[in-house]
Parts: C-alpha cells; structure tokens; sequence
C-alpha cells in the first residue's frame, strides 16, 4: 500500500432543508437542556414535588436558569451543524465585529430612538408587556438581575441564539 495522502474534503453547504432540520434540532435542544436546568433548580432548592411552585420561583431565576441550561445545548447542534460541513463558525455563519460606524449607530439607535418611540407609544395609549415588567421587577429585587438582562431580555442570549439559528 502506498501512503498516498488523502485530499480535504470539500466544504458542503446544508441548504434549506438541511438548515431546516439543524434549526429544529438547536431548539428541540435549547427546550430540552430548559428542562434539565429547569429539573436542576428544583433539585438544587430542594421543592419537594408536591410544593406549590407558583411561591417558590421568582421569574428571574427561572429565566435565567432556563436559559443559561438551554443556550449550550442549541448552540452545541448549531456548532456541530457547521462542523459537519466542514467549515469555520464565523465564516459559515457569515459573523464579523461590526464596523465602529454600525457600532455607533446601533448605540445610538439603542438608547436614543428606542426610547422615544416607547414614549410616543405611551402618549397614544400604547401599554407596555405587563408580564416582562413584573420579571425585571422580580430579578432586580430577588434575583440575578444582570444575568436576567443579558439572557432573557434580548440584551445576549435570546437574539444571539436566534440569529445563528
């Protein structure tokens, strides 16, 4: 036998129907390890099963919990998604660090624009999520409050997660 060396295989791309079944099988993921770090907090607090739960939670750690237990798991099928294709993450995934112009302008879109259309929807009788309040008030008083901004509000782990999804 001669120790012909093999050539790289080339690099595949999953197209609508493989990126379909990788997506569906990042969030049947992210709703499993939810679970799990859902049956975790349980087991770490110590609820016996016939405790009224609705006393124990606070909103804020169970987001928190979820979410930091789900976001590795979808992240983990996403990643093995673009390994099986032979690629880098950044490059299959298209990700670069935003220019200082498009870092600027999403600050400025941020904290400038945002905030006066949520006051504009206010003057013309627009409410805002009453449930979403009452989970930041909940995390700022009783619970993890930058771990539940930067995963549950959209600030890290929710768009993150979805964008590459």
């Amino acid at each position: 036998m001669s120790d012909a060396v093999r050539a790289p295989r080339a690099p595949r791309t999953w197209y609508f129907f493989g990126s379909l079944c990788f997506g569906l099988l990042a969030y049947l993921a992210l709703i499993l390890g939810e679970l799990l770090a859902l049956v975790g907090v349980v087991i770490a607090r110590h609820i016996p099963p016939t405790a009224n739960y609705e006393h124990l939670f606070k909103p804020g750690y169970i987001d928190a919990a979820v979410w930091l237990g789900g976001l590795p798991c979808g992240l983990a099928v996403i990643w093995l998604a673009v390994r099986l294709a032979r690629r880098q993450f950044s490059e299959y995934l298209a990700l670069s660090w935003p220019t200082r112009q498009q870092l600027v302008l999403g600050l400025l879109i941020m904290f400038g624009v945002l905030p006066v259309l949520g006051y504009i929807g206010l003057a013309i009788g627009k409410t805002m999520d009453a449930g979403l309040i009452a989970e930041y008030r909940s995390a700022r008083a009783d619970g993890p409050l930058l771990l539940f901004l930067f995963l549950v509000t959209g600030c890290i782990g929710a768009p993150n997660f979805e964008e590459f999804a």
